[in-house]
Parts: structure tokens; C-alpha cells; sequence
């Protein structure tokens, strides 16, 4: 019997990107980064990659800037990773 059913949905059955290149550019924006409007039409690539990486390209090698900017994303948006909520299959 099936318990869960999951869906990939970061353009997979949606299309995600107004919501994700917003919230991206709400917490860059937040996080002092600068031309944010000239940069948000290249925000679509960070579709999918985990948050966290995609703060380390766009404010810099500083892992707890970047953690920080997840966090605030996370709060502010009302939403939780899929990381925090699926437990990985056993090997």
C-alpha cells in the first residue's frame, strides 16, 4: 500500500518561477545585494539547485551570510524545505 505520493514540482507539473525568482530577490535585496532588477532575469537558472547554493553564487563565499538569507527566505515566504521534511530511503 502506497503511503506517499511526492511531487517534483519546480517546473516539473508547475511553473514555479515567478514565486522562486521573487523570493530570491526579496532576499538578496534584504542581504544588501546590489542591481537586483538588472539580475532578476537570470534568477531563472537557480530553479531547482538548493537555496543555499544559489545564495553562495549571488552574495558570496560567506556560508552563514548565505544560511542566513535561507533562513530569512524560509520565514518570511511561510514555507519549508523539501530537505526538512523527506527522510532519504535507507540503502
Amino acid at each position: 500500500m502506497t503511503k506517499y505520493v511526492l511531487f517534483d514540482l519546480d517546473g516539473t507539473l508547475t511553473n514555479p518561477e515567478e514565486g522562486i525568482v521573487n523570493s530570491i530577490r526579496f532576499a538578496a535585496e534584504f542581504y544588501g545585494l546590489k542591481n537586483v532588477e538588472e539580475l532578476k532575469p537570470g534568477f531563472r537558472k537557480y530553479i531547482g539547485p538548493p537555496l543555499l547554493d544559489t545564495f553562495i553564487e549571488l552574495l558570496g563565499p560567506d556560508v552563514e551570510k548565505a544560511e542566513a538569507a535561507v533562513a530569512h527566505l524560509i520565514a518570511k515566504a511561510g514555507f519549508i524545505p523539501l530537505d526538512k521534511l523527506v527522510i532519504k530511503y535507507p540503502k
